[in-house]
Parts: C-alpha cells; structure tokens; sequence
C-alpha cells in the first residue's frame, strides 16, 4: 500500500503538523510502506519560498509545488497551487492512501474532489476547538465543513481524525458528524531522540544560553503573536527572582521584534534570552536541559506537540486552557494549566514550581509515563494504519 500525506509545509519546515507528518511517514516507511509527501514551496507564510521541489528526505520522496497567494477566501487558507491539481489529474487509482492534514485547505478539497482514485482518504483538519467554534460561526466557514460532512457521510471511503476527544466530540456534537466516521489520533513523541541526548550537549548549551541559573523557564515554538509569549514575558517580570530565567526558541513568525522590546521595557533584557531557529537536535537538547516548559497561546493549538516532547524528557509542563493543550496536560499530574491571558495565574503557577523542585520532579515523572502509554509515534502511526486496514 502507497501512502500518501498532503501538507502545506514539507521538510525541512519546522512546525506541530510538520513534525507530525515526517515522523508518522518514517514510521509507514519503516513498516515497509511506501510513502511520499506533496505539500507547497511554501518554507512560511511570510513568502520565503523553498527552491527545491523535489528530495529525499530518510528514504521518503517530497515533492513540493509551486503556490500562490491570493485574497483570503472565507472558506479556504489565502493560498491555492494548481500544480498539486495537475498531479492530482494524473495519478491512478491504485491501493493508496491520501491522507490530509489541515482543513480547509486547497490540498484537502482535492483529496475530497479526487477520493475516488484512493482506497481510503482520510481528512485531519487539526483544530483548536476554541477556533472552530468561532470560526464556524460564520456563514462560509460553516459552508466549508459542511461540504467536508457531505463527503464524510456519503462516501464509504472518507473518514475525518481528531487530535483530541474534545475536538471529536466538537465534530459529532457541533458539526453534526456521524461518530462512526470520526477517530481520535493524537500527536506523538520520538523518545529515542531525546533519550540519546549526552550529558556533554546539555553541558554546551547551557553554557551557550547561560542557562546555569537555577531556574530555567522554556518556550519552544514559532514566535507568533498567537502564541501568547507576550503574557509570558509579563508573567517572568512579576517574579521579582534572578534566578528565574526565559528562553524563547524558535522561528521569527513576526513578533520577535515586539517581544524584544517588551523585555527591554520590562527590564528583562538580562533575563530573556531569544534563541532563533535550531536544528532540530540542538532544539531537542534545549527542551532537555531546561527546568519546566510553558505554552501560553491565545488559542489555535490543536495538540501542542511541544509540551508532549517536555514531558518526554520528564519536565513539567504549563499552559493555557485552550485547545489541545487542556488534554495533554492533567491538571495537578504532569503540570498547570491557567486561564487564557492571565499574568497572575501563570506567574503563580511557575512560581510554584521554583518554589517546590519535589513538585517538579512527581509531575516530570508523570509526563514521561503518559508519554510512553499515549504518544509515541509508533502508536500514531499503528492507530492509522489500524483505521485504514480495518475498514479496506
């Protein structure tokens, strides 16, 4: 069987649903499978273009089209690629997969469009149940999820995955889904990959980002405005402790100047250190060596792999209620959650953890087995293969 993942941003593209794709796609590979990868030229949604089209990435073959941006359409992402139309055109139908990830997308209506030439077509829209319910709200949005259900319900050969139970039962309850047709697969960890990080890497970059302060507070992630790094920041300036320090690593997805400043203001500038984009090893490292990680964000956070890898590497985990992230984190388990936009509740709960190491380490200890139990990607990948299998 030849599997086939549909995706806006294809390696080496960094991102939740990026992740997700290349590591379920290296396992569907080591499994025996053969998979390729089709997504746009897109590297962000700023215009930086990829100008490799096609590669191979660990035995798996991407291919990537050229995109055009357009005039945000109320029922589709502001991009469309006519290229992916023509690939689409030329394929026969043959014992494959398409599997699509982000909805409503250009890629996604044309694994809908073009179902017929798949076995199984599986949709993964990978919602914040918090957007959706705005976003649903309005006229086209709505229009567009309805078109999804017509083709879920109507053809034996579609089915729709969650991240969550609260976004499955957003779909069936909401939206109006048949439950027979909707499965919940959450996003996964490679343990192995921060497993195998040495003592002497953690060693170096603490050294390099002057983490050997007590207390090392971490957000891993785009830094964009969405992420809400900016309650983060304020919520660091009200703990009147040196030893409390931030790290924000990760991509410019066009806040980074405003946040820099906000440190300033704030006189932080000592205490707030931004890192940019990391390879991927040095980033895992990172996540390794610090003291608890935080994911603030204002909303559109349909799992939160992030916190997930922290708790692969058995640190505690705080995040706001929103999405994804009010079921990876067990409140009082693995680590806090705190109301969206809330300084104080998130300045309180991460000085309650400076405050109690043992604290840390019961809730780190947690992570890590939930982590093993729930999401590692070789479960993900079995519970797809599982939903394509049974149902061919």
């Amino acid at each position: 069987m030849k599997i086939l993942e549909l995706e806006y941003r294809g390696p080496p593209s960094l991102g939740g649903v990026e992740t997700l794709v290349f590591e379920i796609s290296k396992q569907f590979k080591s499994k025996g499978y053969e998979v390729e990868i089709w997504s746009t030229d897109l590297l962000d949604f700023k215009g930086e273009r990829d100008s490799q089209l096609e590669r191979m990435v660990d035995g798996i073959e991407v291919k990537k089209v050229h995109s055009f941006k357009i005039p945000r359409l109320p029922f589709m992402y502001p991009f469309i690629y006519p290229p992916m139309f023509l690939e689409f055109l030329k394929l026969k139908r043959a014992d494959m997969v398409a599997h699509s990830h982000s909805f409503p997308s250009f890629h996604s209506y044309l694994a809908l469009f073009f179902h017929q030439k798949f076995r199984k077509v599986t949709i993964t829209p990978h919602c914040d149940v918090n957007g959706l319910e705005k976003s649903t709200s309005r006229f086209f949005r709505k229009l567009a999820f309805r078109v999804l259900r017509y083709f879920v319900h109507r053809k034996d050969n579609i089915y729709l995955t969650a991240d969550t139970r609260r976004e499955r039962e957003f779909y069936i309850n909401n939206l109006k889904f048949s439950e027979h047709k909707v499965f919940v697969v959450p996003a996964g960890v490679n343990l192995e990959e921060f497993d195998l990080i040495t003592s002497e890497e953690i060693y170096e970059i603490r050294k390099q980002y002057n983490l050997e302060k007590p207390f090392n507070v971490l957000y891993a992630g785009r830094v964009a405005k969405i992420k809400g790094l900016d309650i983060l920041i304020k919520a660091i300036s009200k703990l009147d402790n040196t030893n409390i320090r931030l790290t924000i690593a990760g991509p410019d997805f066009g806040a980074l100047t405003e946040l820099q400043e906000l440190s300033q203001n704030l006189d932080l500038a000592d205490r707030v250190t931004f890192t940019g984009a990391l390879e991927r090893r040095k980033f895992c490292t990172l996540i390794k060596s610090c003291d608890i990680s935080v994911l603030p964000s204002y909303g559109g956070e349909a799992f939160g792999i992030v916190l997930a890898e922290a708790m692969a590497c058995s640190k505690p985990v705080i995040g706001s209620r929103t999405g994804g992230i009010a079921e990876v984190i067990q409140e009082g388990r693995n680590g806090f959650l705190f109301d969206v936009g809330s300084v104080e509740q998130l300045s309180e709960k991460i000085g309650l953890l400076y405050k109690d190491r043992s604290l840390c380490q019961k809730f780190g200890d947690t992570g890590r087995k939930i982590v093993e139990k729930d999401y590692t990607w070789e479960k993900v990948a079995n519970t797809y293969l599982r939903l394509w299998m049974e149902r061919l």
